[in-house]
């Protein structure tokens, strides 16, 4: 992604993304049927899958290895020598006196003017600097704490989770997790997370919602070839293509959100779409995720949430990206994959807490008192869980849909807070790159006209006589895109459409024309559309508007 973000233009990171999510496409069906083949072998097959993953991440890597390698080499050849000993002769009328300086007698020794870094130990530990490798075990030791008692969980259901160990894991993992904190704040010269990411409201809320998507995503879907299984029948390689389906229909729909992206030039709307589309689908599971539906239900809401959730991932990426300057688009790509990542891993640890307690109490109360010793080898083994029959199996399968269509409900939580963070970000804006004025800054600009109008956001706006608040609005939204000029004229003519219509205070349009004429003074192709849209205001009821709109006349350059 790092490659592709610097090496393409803005609106075409989003587009060429996708080549990177592209063997996805092909491996999520073959994926299912090398499985099935190491399933069958036993434990030895369940082993070997693991050797033959790790060997096939170790060959497709080393392909881009090699190439960085021969690039590397190449690149070094071509550079300059290295420096060598010198020494200058100088004149006795030019030659310095004072020591170690840059001028030398003929006979004297040879000094070193420059001498490139030869030692492969100061080498490594630069490296080890610059890569705020301390920052990263911190954090990787403080989530890895934290998540680790609720896999111990699972693998001992029946077990009461408050115990002095697991406690005091999650107890170490807090302090681990401030001192992290400490460390990049006071001592750290290369942090993990630079402070200057975090200065921007896109990047805080892009990686809030694909935070959350994670979260959600790994909730429902961790122990969902489980509920196939058991519940619906299916086995191991059918219930893995179901599943997957989600994975290939975001594949596919990350090169549509690309196609789309590159034609309007936004992608603010293709990432509220798609987290409108990802929720549709997590409703339609918890409705599908019954005994009684049939399965195109369930594969359905797949294919729907797969779609939302390649729009969402895909155009929040690209949020964090266009907003941040091009020496820091690899950090940030960086920081936003490493925090996607710790949202799917506490996903997974949530789901599998949930799953257990929620379970064992299903069956502790479906189950009759000679089944109750069974259930937490029901819980723990799937192939234990399959081989129930009758009556027993029957009871079995209204708990896992009952516990599944928990989880449904929780990742619909989990979404509803993420939406709550878009809502944030469409109205704070993007400081650059693509996006144009938001929809609910709009309307809260024009609350202000009279009247307490409704808001998207469900509030009642408070009428000015003043109207003064909007002068201060145009003047935050003008701040918060000042470094694009496209973003800014957008605001400038959705704003002061109609001259009058949205803004009722002087002030305001008197700061709206100010922006207008440094519109005109930066991109010449604006000047006949700024031309136009300053002309109006000289025939306004306002008399400030009026000399305002003629010194902006006044002052334009190569006017006749």
């Amino acid at each position: 992604m790092i490659i592709v973000a610097d090496t393409s233009s803005l609106t075409s990171w989003a587009l060429l993304t996708w080549t990177i999510t592209l063997p996805w496409i092909f491996t999520t069906w073959i994926g299912p049927v090398v499985g099935s083949w190491f399933l069958s072998k036993g434990a030895f097959g369940y082993r070997t899958i693991y050797l033959v993953f790790g060997l096939a991440v170790l060959l497709c890597a080393s392909w881009l290895m090699l190439v960085l390698w021969m690039e590397w080499c190449k690149l070094k050849s071509e550079a300059r020598p290295p420096a060598r000993r010198i020494a200058l002769p100088t004149s006795d009328l030019d030659q310095e006196d004072r020591p170690g300086g840059l001028w030398s007698p003929p006979n004297s020794p040879n000094t070193i003017l420059y001498n490139s870094r030869s030692s492969s130990t100061s080498l490594w530990s630069e490296a080890w600097e610059q890569l705020g490798s301390v920052g990263l075990v911190l954090l990787t030791l403080g989530f890895g704490l934290l998540l680790l008692p609720l896999t111990w969980l699972m693998k001992e259901p029946g077990v009461s989770w408050f115990t002095v160990t697991r406690c005091s894991f999650f107890i170490v993992g807090v302090i681990v997790l401030v001192c992290f904190g400490i460390y990049k704040n006071k001592f750290a010269k290369f942090p993990v997370i630079p402070p200057r990411l975090v200065e921007h409201c896109t990047v805080l809320l892009g990686l809030a919602v694909c935070f959350w998507h994670f979260i959600y995503q790994f909730m429902y879907e961790s122990y969902f070839t489980r509920f196939l299984q058991v519940a619906r029948f299916l086995s191991a390689g059918d219930a893995q293509y179901v599943e997957l389906s989600y994975l290939f229909t975001s594949c596919v729909s990350a090169i549509i959100c690309g196609l789309l992206v590159k034609w309007t030039r936004q992608y603010k709307i293709w990432l509220v779409f798609g987290i409108l589309l990802h929720a549709v689908g997590t409703l339609l599971m918890v409705r599908s995720c019954k005994l009684d539906n049939p399965m195109i239900e369930i594969v359905i809401s797949q294919v729907i949430g797969g779609f939302g959730g390649g729009f969402t991932t895909l155009a929040s990426q690209l949020g964090v990206q266009a907003v941040v300057a091009h020496q820091d688009v690899g950090i940030s790509t960086a920081v936003f994959l490493t925090i996607t990542q710790i949202g799917g891993a506490v996903g997974l640890s949530l789901a599998g807490l949930i799953w257990t307690l929620r379970l064992e109490t299903a069956l502790s109360k479906r189950l009759p008192a000679s089944e109750q010793g069974n259930i937490p080898k029901i819980v723990s083994d799937l192939r234990f869980a399959l081989t129930c029959q009758g009556n027993k199996h029957t009871k079995l399968n209204k708990a896992y849909v009952n516990v599944q269509r928990i989880l449904n409900w929780l990742g619909d939580v989990i979404k509803q807070w993420a939406n709550k963070a878009q809502e944030s970000l469409n109205a704070k804006g993007s400081g650059g790159g693509i996006g144009f004025i938001p929809a609910s800054a709009s309307s809260y600009l024009s609350s202000f006209g009279g009247g307490g109008s409704q808001t998207q956001s469900g509030y009642q706006a408070v009428a000015s006589s003043s109207y003064i608040t909007q002068y201060h609005a145009l003047g935050l939204l003008y701040a918060i895109r000042q470094q694009d000029q496209m973003a800014v004229s957008k605001l400038i003519q959705q704003v002061g459409r109609g001259n009058s219509n949205t803004l009722r205070s002087p002030f305001a349009l008197c700061m709206l024309i100010r922006f207008a004429s440094k519109i005109m003074d930066k991109d010449p192709n604006l000047h006949k559309q700024m031309h136009e849209f300053l002309e109006g205001f000289l025939r306004h009821k306002s008399d400030m508007v009026n000399y305002k709109a003629a010194q902006a006349f006044c002052e334009m350059q190569n006017m006749t």
